[in-house]
């Protein structure tokens, strides 16, 4: 159970690696219907807007068909990167979900789908 808090007007997910966060689906499923502003996600390169498209699919078991924006307000100083050996502007690639809470909601639980087959 989640302690009581204020909702945020917008989450912003700077340079995400959603690979890399703790995500249970119990965090998932308390979060459902709770958070309402918008989810706004950033990457420096297509790669790894891509990936993070393939991870929000896997944790909420939905295939996500998403485009990425480019960013007005890119970064213009230049950085490496050593993933892929290449010269990345951060914040170039922008994902924005208008509400948290309508993302969250794609949500199905793995055990929901098979429990509808077995419904009769």
């Amino acid at each position: 159970m989640m302690p009581p808090f204020d909702p945020p007007n917008v989450i912003i997910a700077f340079e995400a690696d959603i690979g890399k966060w703790y995500l249970p689906e119990e965090i998932v499923f308390e979060l459902k219907g709770k958070i309402s502003c918008p989810f706004i996600i950033t990457t420096a390169s297509h790669s790894k807007f891509e990936r993070n498209r393939q991870e929000l699919s896997k944790i909420l078991g939905v295939q996500l068909n998403l485009t990425p924006t480019e960013n007005k307000f890119t970064s213009f100083k230049a950085y490496r990167n050593l993933e892929d050996d290449n010269v990345l502007y951060r914040n170039k690639f922008l994902i924005i979900f208008k509400s948290l809470s309508d993302l969250l909601d794609l949500y199905t639980e793995p055990f929901e789908e098979y429990a509808n087959l077995l419904r009769w």
